[in-house]
């Protein structure tokens, strides 16, 4: 009975154990490749039937050892360079140069005439006729010229000249004096002379009154 199922049962391709025996022997010689690899001595050639089992088998490719020495060492990775932040641009007016203020001359100080001294002789009329006169004499610092009022009155004696162009230090003698004067006061009536210092236009003068009884 025994005998007849195994003639029966289905019989095994010859070829079968050979490719089990090369498929074990691959993986045996991968083994012994990678253990000798890793720090034992060079690979001895295999054998010729593991040769040819290993063409059978997928290609891969060869694990590559690289020293120490031929790898680069990497640093820390630089971090991107950012251009500094420029700061805002600040418009700046432009200087404005002073206005120079013209400098001013001082206008000098007019030199002003005066009379320094004047007198009437005689300088009261005691008896007096048509014949009375009276004599003027002067003396001034900075004038140019010399003018004479008699009895100005409210005007100034500049405006009521009697004679001009006189030298600055001088005398006007001859002088006729009027027995009837305009101008009284409590000492009686008078004639007032003046004497004008002139520079000019500016001026300066000094005034003397004469006085005078009633005629008799």
């Amino acid at each position: 009975m025994s005998g007849q199922e195994d003639m029966n049962a289905p019989q095994r391709p010859p070829w079968v154990p050979l490719a089990i025996a090369i498929a074990v022997g691959v993986v045996l010689a991968i083994g012994v490749g990678l253990v000798l690899g890793a720090g034992g001595p060079g690979p001895t050639a295999p054998p010729a039937t593991a040769t040819a089992a290993a063409s059978l088998a997928p290609s891969e490719s060869p694990t590559e050892t690289l020293a120490p020495s031929s790898v680069p060492s990497i640093g820390p990775t630089p971090s991107a360079s950012l251009a500094p932040s420029l700061p805002p641009i600040v418009t700046v007016p432009p200087t404005k140069t002073p206005t120079q203020r013209p400098i001013r001359t001082p206008t000098p100080t007019p030199i002003r005439p005066k009379v320094d001294s004047f007198t009437v002789t005689p300088n009261f009329i005691g008896a007096c006729d048509g014949n009375t006169t009276v004599t003027l004499t002067w003396t001034t610092s900075n004038a140019d010229e010399v003018r004479i009022s008699l009895d100005p009155g409210p005007q100034k004696p500049i405006d009521a000249v009697y004679e001009s162009g006189l030298l600055p230090d001088s005398s006007l003698s001859g002088l006729s004096y009027g027995c009837n004067p305009t101008y009284s006061d409590a000492n009686g009536g008078y004639h007032e002379y003046v004497v004008i210092a002139v520079r000019g236009k500016s001026y300066s003068w000094r005034s003397i009154k004469v006085y005078v009884h009633p005629p008799t």
